[in-house]
């Protein structure tokens, strides 16, 4: 058996990926960044929520009396410590041999903000507001996939043939008003996955990227407003 750890697990296409990962027969390593969406995956997929901060993961995956399907995690991926943490929690229990080989890391985690560049300048307090915006969008769609990269590098190298996943977006080479800064993010995270094609080329690790369109039931539209049921009018307001 291998494992999968995949970030943004709590909704949309993280949950969807859990999943369709457990029926294919990975243990899945569910990551989470609140504990309202680490108890909501632990129902829907019947796995064990992991307490990083007292249980060691070797004690509890060797007390299971039954194979888990996986387990569920806080990560967040804005959080350097949160980050370094999950990192040695499963590299320990790895090593152990309690816990799969780390197989593939989905850098799934991520957000979306609107917002039009030519209003946003209009005062002092709107540019202020527009520059945070541009602050948290980089620092999870970008800066977040890059940190856990970094962190679970040396964890996918002790399996041959590993590969980190990067759910990018359709609009990773194509632009929308009122979207910059999601739409930069974007296409930053490719520049990153394919700087690492380089770097990693006699690494034994591989980089992908995905692009899926819109999903509904998920987080990412939580900061400024809901998918509506037709995307494709979402899709022509835009366009307008």
């Amino acid at each position: 058996m291998k494992s999968v750890l995949v970030t943004g697990s709590d909704s949309g296409l993280g949950l969807s990926l859990c999943k369709e990962l457990i029926k294919r027969g990975f243990f899945v390593i569910a990551s989470c960044k609140s504990k309202k969406g680490l108890n909501k995956i632990k129902r829907v997929l019947e796995i064990s929520e992991f307490d990083q901060e007292d249980v060691d993961i070797a004690e509890e995956l060797a007390a299971e009396r039954e194979p888990r399907k996986g387990i569920s995690i806080l990560l967040d991926v804005t959080s350097d410590a949160s980050v370094e943490n999950a990192a040695r929690v499963v590299s320990d229990g790895i090593k152990s041999g309690k816990a799969p080989n780390l197989h593939a890391l989905v850098n799934n985690a991520g957000i979306w903000r609107f917002s039009l560049i030519e209003e946003s300048c209009l005062s002092v307090e709107s540019r202020l507001r527009e520059l945070e915006r541009w602050k948290l969008i980089m620092e999870t769609n970008l800066i977040g996939p890059v940190r856990v990269t970094l962190g679970f590098l040396p964890v996918l190298k002790m399996s041959k043939g590993s590969r980190i996943i990067f759910v990018s977006s359709v609009l990773d080479r194509i632009a929308m008003p009122g979207q910059s800064s999601y739409i930069s993010s974007k296409y930053a995270l490719r520049g990153f996955h394919e700087a690492l094609l380089h770097d990693l080329m006699h690494s034994g690790v591989q980089s992908i990227i995905i692009c899926p369109g819109a999903i509904r039931d998920t987080c990412l539209f939580d900061y400024d407003f809901s998918l509506p049921d037709d995307p494709r009018g979402f899709k022509e307001s835009l366009s307008m």
